[in-house]
């Protein structure tokens, strides 16, 4: 059970830890030059979208590698984050944010 629990806990701190690596290339592309504004508001304000690039590969290979909880804590952690992520953009930006459609 220990086990368990450590697994689910090293895939969840994965996930964040390439959240943040995300948000560092944001900030130094953001640093860089201004032409690259689109692609920091992508990579910051869409991070709960753009994580499931990277973190569904990786969530497959743990899967196939029998790393079952680490997967499980990993697709976790993305999720939670793409919920947060969207509560936020919602608060910010306002439902305007949300209108796909028009």
């Amino acid at each position: 059970m220990l086990r368990a629990i450590t697994e689910f806990a090293s895939g969840m701190l994965i996930c964040w830890f390439l959240n943040v690596v995300q948000l560092g290339v944001a900030f130094v592309l953001l640093a860089s030059t201004e032409k690259a504004l689109p692609s920091v508001y992508v990579l910051a304000a869409a991070l709960g979208l753009v994580q499931f690039g990277y973190v569904l590969p990786i969530y497959r290979l743990l899967w196939r590698k029998q790393r079952r909880y680490s997967a499980h804590g990993l697709l976790t952690a993305a999720f939670a984050t793409a919920l947060a992520n969207a509560v936020i953009d919602y608060h910010l930006f306002g439902s305007a944010m949300f209108h796909f459609w028009r």
